[in-house]
């Protein structure tokens, strides 16, 4: 491992990076892909059970809590 093996290393990251950021900039765009939307429905299944596993956790606890006391 030498300096000149390092300095390829670095050389084809660099060399990785620009071609990257040259291909992005001509051919990507900023456009909202249809994928990043959710259905309303998913939404409020979600956060049913959502609510379901939070109230399963506050059940938990209490759970918890009274058998430390009795031990």
């Amino acid at each position: 491992q030498t300096i000149e093996q390092w300095r390829l290393v670095f050389l084809i990251a660099a060399a990785n990076l620009a071609v990257s950021a040259v291909a992005f900039t001509f051919w990507g765009t900023a456009d909202i892909q249809p994928w990043n939307e959710c259905d309303d429905l998913k939404g409020e299944a979600f956060s049913d059970e959502l609510t379901t596993l939070r109230q399963k956790k506050t059940d938990n606890k209490l759970d918890d809590t009274n058998t430390r006391s009795s031990i």
